[in-house]
């Protein structure tokens, strides 16, 4: 504990000696430069070189030119087609909804014939309901008569039998 309160205590006069020196008054050197010195003065102005290129740099331009002048004329070819088939993709779209449209509207009508049949059809339905009905009420009838009747039959000959056998 001693050695770190002397340690603080020399890093607070270390540090105070420091603030305590007044700066120099040399200058700071930079990349080999003095602050006051002028970085153009310190570059010699270079020499013009000589003209020997002109022709190659002249056929070189030419040969560009005609690069980008071929570029541009196959860009526009390519972008006029482009256009073209973007046309015809439209028109074709253009078509397919309108077919689209019309499909819809006699789907639509369809259903609409479809209801009013079906709406047609109840009356039929109800009255084949009610005669089918009415047929099972009469098989229904008509069947306990003719239970009755065997019975009726059936007791009539049990009494005559029973009536001649006395």
């Amino acid at each position: 504990m001693v050695f770190a309160k002397l340690w603080l205590v020399g890093l607070l006069v270390a540090v105070l000696f420091v603030a305590a020196i007044p700066p120099t008054t040399t200058p700071i050197i930079v990349n080999n430069e003095l602050p006051g010195q002028d970085p153009a003065s310190v570059i010699a102005p270079a020499q013009p070189c000589p003209d020997v290129t002109t022709a190659q740099v002249a056929a070189a331009e030419g040969r560009m030119v005609e690069l980008l002048e071929r570029n541009r004329l196959e860009l526009q070819t390519e972008i006029a087609q482009t256009v073209a088939a973007t046309a015809e993709a439209d028109q074709r779209m253009t078509q397919l909804g309108e077919r689209l449209r019309l499909a819809e509207n006699a789907a639509a009508e369809r259903k609409a014939e479809l209801r009013g049949i079906r709406g047609a059809m109840i009356a039929p339905l109800v009255m084949t309901w009610v005669i089918v009905a009415a047929a099972a009420g009469v098989v229904v009838v008509g069947g306990c008569w003719a239970i009755r009747a065997r019975r009726t039959r059936k007791q009539g000959r049990n009494a005559t039998r029973t009536g001649t056998k006395e």
